[in-house]
C-alpha cells in the first residue's frame, strides 16, 4: 500500500461504502480549506478509477471545494491495487463510523432493504433494533427503491432541515400509488410535524390539507408541488349544513286526448214518463219529519260506531350528538372521525378545519352535529 495525491476526478465513493444517502461537510469544509488534508482516504484500483471505501466524507469535503473554489482538486489516498475482501473491507468501514452511528431513518430502510450485510452488522452492534428490521422488511410490499428513500431524506432536509418522520410514517406514505402523492405526504408531514397517530388515514389527511392555501404555497416556495389540483377534489364544506333537497314532483304521464268523434243532432220526440215521475217512485219518508235523538245518547252511538282512533305520538327526544375525542398538547389540537380531519398547530403556519373552543362544545360538520371531548395527550 503506497500513498499519493490523486487528481479528484479519477476518484469516485464505493457503492457498498456509502453508509449515508447525505453527507454534511461544511465543517470539514472550512478545516480542510484552513489546515489541508490531515488524514489520507483508503481506495483500491479498479480500471483507470480508485474507488473510496474508508474516508468518503473527506472525499466530498475536498470535491466540494474543488466545484467552489477549483482547489484543492487532488486528494492524499493510501492505494490498494485490488478491491479488499468483504470481511476487510466492511471491517474498516465499521471501524470508521464507529463514532458516527447517528444514521437517519432512511439510512436505516435503506440498509434493510438494500444491504443485509450492512444491515446484519448493525443489529450487531445494536445500531438496528430486530423489531425495526422486521417492520421495515414490510415495506418490500410496496416496491419502496432507494432512490425513493434518497430523495425523501432530500426532501426532508428542504422543508425542515432535520428528519422529523419515523417508519410508521414511511409505511403509511408506501401506500400512497405515484411518486408524486408519496413526494408530497413527506414533506406535508415532515413540515407540519404530523405525530404518526394522526397519519392512519393518511388520504383524507392529505386531500384536506392539499386545500390549504398557505401550506401549499410555502411547499411550492420550497419546490414541492401539491399534485392534488390536477384532480378535482371531493366536496369538503365546514359550518355550512346541507341544504335538503326539494323532493321531485312525480312527472305523470300525459293524458291521451282522442280525437272527437263527429256526430249528428236529430230530434227525437222524449216520452212524457220520463219526465214526470209517479208520485210512487219517490220514497215517502223523504218528506216526512225526522226522530230528534238526544245529543247523550248520540254521542254514545258515535263513539260505538267509530273506530279508535290512534294515541296521539309523543315527540321524539332528540338524540345525543356522537363524540369527537380531541388529545390536546401544548397551543395543539388534534383528531379524526370518520372522513374528518382536524389539525391545527399554532407553532406553524394556521391550518384549522373547525374552531374548537371549549370542552363540550358542539360543532356541525357538513349537516352532522359532535360534541367536543378534550382530552390532554399522553
Amino acid at each position: 500500500m503506497n500513498e499519493e495525491n490523486l487528481p479528484i476526478q479519477l476518484v469516485e465513493p464505493d457503492p457498498e461504502a456509502m453508509l449515508r444517502y447525505y453527507y454534511n461537510t461544511e465543517d470539514l469544509e472550512e478545516s480542510i480549506a484552513q489546515f489541508g488534508q490531515i488524514e489520507a482516504v483508503h481506495v483500491y484500483k479498479n480500471g483507470e478509477k480508485y474507488y473510496v471505501y474508508v474516508g468518503i466524507r473527506r472525499y466530498f469535503a475536498i470535491k466540494r471545494l474543488c466545484d467552489k473554489y477549483g482547489k484543492p482538486c487532488e486528494i492524499k489516498a493510501e492505494i490498494e491495487e485490488m478491491e479488499p475482501d468483504p470481511e476487510t473491507k466492511f471491517g474498516r468501514i465499521f471501524q470508521e463510523n464507529e463514532k458516527r452511528n447517528d444514521f437517519t431513518l432512511y439510512e436505516k430502510i435503506g440498509f434493510v432493504l438494500f444491504h443485509g450485510k450492512l444491515a446484519e452488522a448493525l443489529v450487531k452492534d445494536k445500531i438496528i433494533s430486530e423489531h425495526f428490521k422486521k417492520d421495515a422488511l414490510s415495506l418490500r410490499n410496496f416496491d419502496v427503491t432507494e432512490e425513493d428513500l434518497k430523495r425523501w431524506l432530500g426532501i426532508e432536509m428542504k422543508v425542515s432541515k432535520k428528519v422529523n418522520l419515523t417508519l410508521g410514517h414511511i409505511r403509511k406514505i408506501a401506500e400512497l400509488e405515484g411518486r408524486e402523492k408519496r413526494d408530497f405526504a413527506v414533506a406535508v408531514l415532515s413540515y407540519l410535524e404530523v405525530p404518526a397517530s394522526l397519519a392512519n388515514n393518511i388520504n383524507i389527511y392529505l386531500i384536506n390539507m392539499a386545500k390549504n392555501e398557505r401550506l401549499t404555497k410555502a411547499l411550492k416556495e420550497k419546490g414541492i408541488e401539491n399534485p392534488y389540483e390536477k384532480e378535482p377534489l371531493p366536496a369538503f364544506k365546514l359550518h355550512e349544513p346541507s341544504k335538503p333537497q326539494k323532493p321531485q314532483q312525480e312527472v305523470l304521464p300525459s293524458p291521451v286526448i282522442e280525437k272527437p268523434v263527429e256526430t249528428r243532432t236529430m230530434t227525437a220526440e222524449i216520452p212524457r214518463e220520463a219526465i214526470e215521475a209517479p208520485e210512487s217512485a219517490i220514497p215517502k219518508e223523504i218528506f216526512q219529519p225526522q226522530k230528534v235523538i238526544p245529543e247523550q245518547t248520540r254521542k254514545a252511538e258515535i263513539k260505538e260506531e267509530a273506530p279508535a282512533l290512534e294515541e296521539e305520538e309523543k315527540p321524539v327526544k332528540e338524540e345525543e350528538p356522537p363524540t369527537m375525542v380531541l388529545f390536546r398538547g401544548e397551543s395543539s389540537f388534534f383528531a379524526i372521525d370518520g372522513v374528518y380531519v382536524v389539525f391545527y398547530n399554532g407553532a406553524k403556519p394556521e391550518v384549522r378545519l373547525i374552531e374548537i373552543t371549549e370542552d363540550g362544545q358542539i360543532v356541525d360538520i357538513n349537516g352532522k352535529k359532535f360534541r367536543i371531548k378534550l382530552m390532554n395527550s399522553l
